[in-house]
């Protein structure tokens, strides 16, 4: 996922960094995938899950 970039709403484009754990670094939010679905985290969410 490095490289990248994560779309939050309409308008929000976050770059993608790598962070410890195997979790992901978009400006506040961290991004974790588990058990196949991806969980955001931060900005007034917590372990959000989209499903994959």
């Amino acid at each position: 996922m490095s490289d990248s970039v994560v779309r939050i709403g309409r308008e929000l484009d976050l770059p993608v960094s790598a962070a410890p754990g195997g979790a992901w670094k978009a400006g506040p939010f961290t991004l974790r995938v588990h058990e196949g679905d991806l969980l955001v985290s931060g900005g007034g969410l917590r372990r959000m899950r989209f499903e994959g």
